[in-house]
């Protein structure tokens, strides 16, 4: 592998402020109104001159927004790489208002704002002196009881720490704010999946797992998930270590349809001495894949489980006992009691899911279904 190095100025570029009025430079395109939300898609066309980092502030959305659910992507022309996406609240300065008020009146709202805070502290110091009483009885208590000594195996804690060596000589600023710089750019190879539990949404939600193969530690913290140099989401990630694999969600593909069939359900006495009560439940999961490539897809949907040896449970459809032969097609019983199935549709392809079980319990018993 080849390494250029340069020199450049250790003075870092600075960055531009674009302030951008929701209302006139950022009206709304589009609206989706679902039963208990609705989504807005607006529009923001502004021309970059030169080359640099700016800073595109948006004032006036709205404060009831999901902050989760923010989608960014765009970036015509030239490369252009959105390298992160905030959402801020700024509350007035009322300090400016101080100006007309007295200097004895000014004092007397500052004395109210320690005092505030005396009163809070006191109240938490009160808290914490009825926990440990409480802490301290519950202790005799739990010595005195009668029992065998428990011994535990003396663990001892290290701290690691992992040190990064930044590519260039940089200068941080001594103005109060964040910076960031680039520590180093990993290409790791990721396999994408699709997870769907039509129970409880008709989404397919895309999964990337990532095999950590470089020779740096990623440490736990909040991430901006990008694809396709467009925003996706907020997400956060574990510790992970060279060579261990992490997951990473990149939002809905609507390019995968899920269609899930209404539910039947049909209910039967049988039994001629000891009569039960027998219903049965189907439905069907249909899943099509609009790509041009081939995509790997979980669908999970649950068994019933029961807690009473009286009323059993028996799966129909699928047939577990069955082998399949097909790799494409696999069907898992997890020890949750849910069915994976993990079906690999080729391009334009699709599946159907037939999902059928009979649940049988005597007449004398009332039987409360919970999700």
């Amino acid at each position: 592998m080849a390494e250029t190095v340069s020199t450049m100025n250790n003075t870092p570029p600075s960055t531009t402020i674009v302030q951008i009025n929701v209302k006139q430079e950022c009206p709304v395109q589009y609206v989706t109104v679902y039963n208990d939300r609705a989504e807005l898609t607006r529009l923001v066309r502004y021309h970059f001159d030169n080359e640099g980092t700016y800073d595109l502030v948006l004032q006036g959305l709205s404060s009831c927004v999901d902050l989760t659910s923010f989608h960014v992507s765009g970036g015509t022309g030239k490369a252009c790489t959105i390298l992160e996406v905030s959402y801020q609240t700024r509350y007035e300065d009322s300090s400016a208002s101080l100006s007309d008020t007295t200097p004895l009146d000014q004092l007397q709202t500052q004395l109210d704002v320690v005092q505030a805070d005396v009163d809070e502290h006191a109240q938490e110091l009160d808290r914490l002196k009825k926990q440990r009483t409480w802490l301290d009885g519950r202790a005799s208590k739990l010595m005195n009881q009668e029992g065998p000594m428990s011994t535990r195996s003396k663990a001892e804690m290290s701290f690691s720490s992992t040190s990064f060596t930044i590519p260039r000589r940089s200068t941080i600023n001594a103005d109060g704010k964040p910076h960031k710089l680039t520590i180093g750019v990993l290409d790791l190879v990721s396999t994408f999946s699709y997870t769907i539990v039509p129970k409880l949404s008709l989404h397919a939600y895309l999964k990337a797992s990532t095999l950590n193969t470089s020779d740096k530690y990623l440490l736990a913290g909040p991430a901006s998930i990008f694809m396709n140099n467009n925003f996706v989401t907020h997400s956060s990630i574990d510790n992970v270590c060279i060579g261990d694999t992490f997951d990473l969600p990149l939002g809905i593909d609507s390019s995968i349809k899920v269609e899930y069939k209404p539910v039947k359900k049909t209910s039967d006495t049988q039994g001629i001495i000891s009569k039960i009560h027998l219903k049965t439940v189907r439905h069907e999961t249909h899943v099509t894949n609009t790509k041009t490539n081939e995509v790997v897809v979980f669908v999970y949907d649950q068994v019933p489980l029961s807690s009473d040896e009286k009323i059993k449970v028996t799966l129909i459809q699928p047939d577990l006992r069955r082998k399949d032969t097909n790799p494409h097609h696999t069907i898992t019983l997890k020890d949750t009691n849910n069915l994976e199935w993990k079906c690999t549709l080729p391009p334009r392809g699709e599946c159907r899911l037939p999902f059928e079980y009979t649940v049988e319990w005597p007449v004398d018993k009332q039987v409360e279904f919970q999700e």
